[in-house]
């Protein structure tokens, strides 16, 4: 009996978790909370691919537009140049002179992380694409190509400008 009041007693005052138990638990939310946060950072990446994607889509447009405009004779210049882009490098900072603001798009898109020379946009009047990675200049006004580098590519990339990893082309054909 005595011993039967013992077990009782110490039962009674156990109140709480033990360390070991605590330590699992944390353990367990630590983990999945790195998985949640990895997911989202895969997540937030797409999302910033479709983003230029899109905004890539939208200055095609605009240059279309300007070139309808302009009876079909020539593209766009960037400031009485025929290259530029929005990030480092021999064309610089001339992307947002595209002349196809404010009549064709209300301001030319930035890129959604824009840092010098890693991301953002290239456009070259006078070069029309040959393939998904490939370009060729033909020195003509009715030919243009635009270019970004996506961060969730799993083709190739080309060169040829400033940004040896561009991975995204648009033109005419």
């Amino acid at each position: 009996m005595i011993s039967l009041n013992l077990f009782k007693n110490r039962h009674k005052y156990r109140v709480g978790f033990t360390l070991i138990e605590l330590l699992v638990v944390i353990s367990v939310i630590s983990l999945l909370s790195s998985v949640v946060f990895a997911s989202l950072n895969s997540a937030r990446s797409k999302a910033r691919d479709a983003k230029r994607i899109s905004q890539l889509k939208e200055i095609q447009s605009a240059i279309e537009f300007y070139f309808d405009a302009n009876n079909g004779t020539a593209y766009p210049t960037c400031s009485s140049y025929d290259v530029c882009t929005s990030t480092g490098g021999s064309y610089a900072g001339m992307f947002s002179q595209l002349d196809i603001q404010p009549t064709y798009i209300s301001s030319v898109p930035v890129d959604p992380i824009n840092t010098i020379g890693a991301y953002g946009y290239y456009y070259a009047r006078g070069y029309r694409p040959t393939g998904k990675f490939t370009f060729e200049s033909t020195g003509f006004a009715t030919d243009y190509i635009l270019a970004t580098r996506l961060e969730n590519s799993t083709g190739g990339t080309f060169s040829g400008w400033d940004n040896a990893n561009l991975n995204f082309l648009l033109g005419n054909l």
